[in-house]
């Protein structure tokens, strides 16, 4: 009995850690994209929009066939669960959002940078230089610096630009430099602004923003949920 009782305490401790670390139960939770809900894509798995589950309403979306990602129903290699793949495709947001901690998890498929490849940008290029956040730095295997972030920019567990090696999935997370969020009208996902060029080349799985800055252990929770739900060993 005290064997299946212990079983019990285990599993529910598992479930337990998991939903605690929900990122809907971290306060001023704004854009939540994640591939497993909200994907509309087609017959042929081109992805038109991707709908934010934060309950805030925002979209990502692209009416031209010819600019829209695919979906990857599993990776084996992340728990089994689904990708959206960007080659020389975007998803573009009109929306008004304020972001104070930004979360990506996402791969590219070269050894290196073959542009200055946006990942998360601005969609127009006003208000330069403050209208990117995740660029890959053509050449380099290192992200753009962003004025945004400054020092504030982390790759799994340690602050640098560096995302080696390209092709392995992290989390790219950082916040405000400034220490108060900063307000974009418009954002692009897959793409730099709207230079023609500028693709990013690899999976997106979840985006997630907050419009405050996290403290390290809610960082630290976020981080949490995305490792478990895609069984990442970092």
């Amino acid at each position: 009995m005290k064997k299946f009782f212990y079983i019990f305490v285990f599993i529910f401790s598992i479930i337990n850690s998991i939903s605690f670390a929900q990122p809907n139960l971290i306060s001023g939770l704004k854009v939540w994209l994640k591939t497993d809900y909200g994907v509309l894509y087609d017959l042929n798995n081109k992805v038109s929009q991707w709908n934010d589950v934060s309950g805030n309403g925002y979209i990502f979306n692209q009416s031209n066939p010819d600019k829209q990602p695919l979906y990857i129903p599993s990776i084996d290699s992340m728990n089994y669960k689904p990708a959206i793949e960007f080659q020389d495709d975007e998803l573009q947001c009109w929306q008004e959002m304020s972001i104070g901690t930004i979360f990506v998890l996402a791969n590219y498929s070269y050894d290196v940078f073959q542009t200055y490849a946006g990942l998360f940008t601005r969609a127009l290029s006003e208000d330069a230089p403050y209208n990117l956040i995740f660029t890959g730095n053509s050449g380099t295997t290192n992200f753009w610096p962003s004025d945004l972030l400054g020092n504030n920019l982390y790759v799994n567990n340690t602050k640098t630009l560096n995302f080696a090696p390209l092709h392995r999935p992290k989390i790219c997370y950082g916040y405000m430099a400034s220490g108060t969020p900063y307000t974009w009208p418009d954002a692009m996902i897959g793409r730099d602004r709207f230079d023609p060029n500028r693709f990013w080349e690899g999976n997106v799985y979840e985006v997630i923003i907050y419009d405050r800055i996290l403290n390290s252990t809610e960082i630290e929770r976020v981080k949490y949920y995305l490792k478990t739900i895609y069984g990442m060993d970092f």
